[in-house]
């Protein structure tokens, strides 16, 4: 696990180094809950039922930002 602040340059490089992994899921702090981010994709989606242990069909909220 690798920590980094959102204000650190490499902060984005580094999203978008894990949407491109095997496993392209990251948790985000913010101020009163975590939140789970993962790309919009299958592997996705499958990074987050793994990382939750969640069964499939399950369904999630959505994050949008620029």
């Amino acid at each position: 696990m690798q920590r980094v602040h959102l204000s650190d340059p490499e902060a984005t490089p580094l999203a978008c180094q894990t949407f491109n992994s095997a496993r392209p899921v990251f948790m985000l702090q913010m101020p009163s809950v975590f939140a789970l981010v993962a790309a919009p994709t299958t592997r996705g989606v499958q990074a987050l039922d793994d990382a939750k242990q969640r069964l499939p069909g399950k369904t999630y909220g959505s994050l949008i930002g620029d």
